[in-house]
This record gives structure tokens, sequence and C-alpha cells, in this order.
């Protein structure tokens, strides 16, 4: 009888467990997508379409020989599936920068040190990453299978997310084509806020 109870509650702690690790994974997720779709980070497909326009027009600028192609790629561009692409590995953070040296005395700093010294390397389930534009989202290691008919809008790498003990502040390190950052949010009344005021600007990045 006693043994039949131990395993009972064995399988009910397990359960907890499990429902608990899925809350916080999915909480992650969540942060990923708060930053990955912050105005900074990404343009609406609208905008990016016409940077590709930009883009054409300066290719044929003053060639009037080329009017027809130059329609032509216009029209393709009007067609053609814009991709992000997420690197298949969160990266970790750089403690020495000199950037983060400079932010001691933040309230977040315990969780870039925690951030800093983690030895997590979480896979990203492109799945769970949703954007509010339309875009198409892959892993980083598949770009090279993609043929012509797209336009690569850029990559992005994201660090794991750190939480602090009542897991009400986390924080997140980004990088893109732009640069690095670290996103602070905070939770308020359930809900996860970018704190716009302490982002942290690290360093340029060139893909």
């Amino acid at each position: 009888m006693r043994f039949y109870l131990c395993y009972f509650v064995i399988l009910i702690l397990q359960a907890c467990s499990n429902k608990q690790n899925t809350h916080l994974e999915n909480e992650e997720y969540e942060i990923i997508n708060l930053v990955l779709n912050h105005h900074h980070n990404l343009a609406p497909d609208s905008v990016e379409r016409k940077y590709a326009k930009k883009r054409a027009e300066d290719k044929y600028f003053g060639r009037k020989s080329y009017t027809k192609e130059y329609n032509e790629d216009l029209k393709k561009i009007d067609s053609m599936q814009l991709c992000l692409f997420i690197d298949d590995t969160l990266q970790i953070v750089d403690i020495k920068n000199h950037f983060i040296k400079s932010q001691k005395d933040s309230i977040y700093y315990p969780l870039v040190v925690k951030l800093a010294d983690s030895t997590q390397k979480k896979k990203i389930d492109i799945t769970k990453l949703k954007c509010k534009y339309n875009y198409r989202i892959d892993y980083k290691s598949n770009e090279e299978n993609y043929e012509e008919g797209f336009i690569h809008v850029r990559s992005f790498y994201f660090s794991r997310v750190v939480f602090n003990k009542s897991r009400d502040r986390t924080c997140i390190y980004f990088i893109t084509r732009g640069g690095s950052a670290l996103f602070f949010l905070k939770k308020i009344k359930g809900k996860w806020i970018i704190e716009l005021d302490k982002i942290i600007h690290i360093t340029g990045l060139v893909e």
C-alpha cells in the first residue's frame, strides 16, 4: 500500500514539474517574440519591399535601355517571399563588454551576470516564433537551400532568457544586422513589458 502511495505521489510531482517547465518555456518564447517584433528590430513587410525596390532603382539608375528589365524586377519584388533567418542555437552574452560593465548599478545587472554565466544552449523551435508582419521564418542553417525568388530581410540571434527569483523581471541578448542589444522586461499585471529606457545597445554587427 505504501509503495503505491509513494508511486502516486511521485507521478503527481513529475506532472507538476513538467507543467512548470512547459510554462517557463512558453514564457521564454513570449519574450523572444516581443523582442523580435519590437519596432527597433523589425519593420513592416511593406517597408522592406520599398527598400528592395529602391535597391532595384539604384541598380538600373541612368540605364535607359534596361527599362523593361527594371519593370520586370519590380513585379518580381511584389511576389517575392520576405524571409527572416534565426540562428539554431541561442547566443551567450559577453559580460566583459564595457557597455555592460557600465551598468553595474542597474537592477538588471545580476540578470546579465546570470545570462553570461549560463552554459545552457537551448534550441529554438521556429514554430513558436510569431511575427506580426508577413515574413517567412526559417533556420539560418537552411538559408543556403533557398533559390531565387525570396528576399533575405535579415538574420537574428538570441541568447537564452533569464529570470529573477520572483520571475517578474528578465533579460535577453539580441543580435541582428544593425548590432546587438540587451533587452530588459518587467512583468506588470501578468504581462511582459519591454523597458525601453533600459535597453543597452552593445555593438554594431555586420552579417
